[in-house]
């Protein structure tokens, strides 16, 4: 019989014994939710139990900012930077980022 004779592809027949190259569709096994850090755009096999681990937590992930989330594991760019120095323009250590 023919068909695809290769298991790595969707097109896979276990019945053949005769390679016709019908085998197009590669499967990829993977996580499938991109609420996690492991999603694979590319998934066509969900295997969500297996591979999904980490749920994407956004917020601020520089840790000398003044908003850090130590939880967070996916920077959403809301990061504040502290600025030390003078604010008063007429002082010879003032800092205009403070401003």
């Amino acid at each position: 019989m023919e068909g695809c004779t290769n298991i790595l592809y969707t097109e896979y027949n276990p019945y053949a014994n005769v390679d016709d190259g019908t085998c197009i569709v590669l499967e990829i096994e993977g996580c499938s939710d991109p609420n996690y850090l492991e999603y694979d755009e590319f998934v066509n096999v969900p295997n969500d139990e297996l591979y999904c681990l980490y749920e994407v937590v956004e917020g601020c992930t520089t840790f000398n900012s003044i908003n850090y989330n130590p939880a967070a594991n996916t920077d959403d760019g809301s990061c504040e930077l502290n600025f030390y120095g003078c604010m008063d323009e007429t002082m010879f250590n003032f800092n205009p980022q403070q401003m």
